[in-house]
């Protein structure tokens, strides 16, 4: 009776659930390594992109507060949100403190960069110097931050 059942168990073929070649395998890790590349550029570059706002005396905010008067966060796109990435609501660029030719081309990478966000023009700042709306409210989330 023993021999029946080792016989059996003997002849029933192993089951490989993931069979796939060396090769496949680093075809897969190099696509997953220069997807995630793209996506650690694309921070980078939102990054330099606040950067060059903040010395233009430009906005992005991080808070909403048109949403039911509460400050309401948007979501960055599901790539980058995953790594690490915050949000941006809206990104103001004010046509007195850009050049007229590369404000076109400012909005059209604003938009790229930042899908998210609300991206507008005005003609002249709320306030003078740095003590824009959108400094204002970058000031007030970094200072409950600490």
């Amino acid at each position: 009776m023993s021999s029946v059942v080792v016989r059996t168990a003997a002849l029933k073929p192993k089951r490989r659930y993931l069979q796939f070649s060396i090769a496949t395998m680093l075809l897969a890790v190099t696509v997953l390594c220069i997807w995630l590349g793209l996506q650690v550029n694309w921070i980078r570059d939102r990054r330099e992109a606040r950067k060059w706002l903040e010395v233009r005396d430009c906005a992005a905010d991080d808070i909403n507060y048109f949403v039911c008067g509460k400050p309401c966060y948007r979501n960055a796109p599901w790539p980058i949100r995953a790594l690490g990435e915050q949000g941006v609501s809206r990104v103001i660029l004010y046509e007195t403190l850009l050049l007229p030719d590369e404000l076109e081309s400012v909005e059209r990478s604003m938009k790229r960069l930042f899908p998210e966000a609300n991206v507008s023009r005005r003609k002249t700042k709320a306030y003078q110097g740095r003590r824009s709306l959108g400094f204002l409210l970058l000031a007030e989330k970094r200072g409950s931050d600490r």
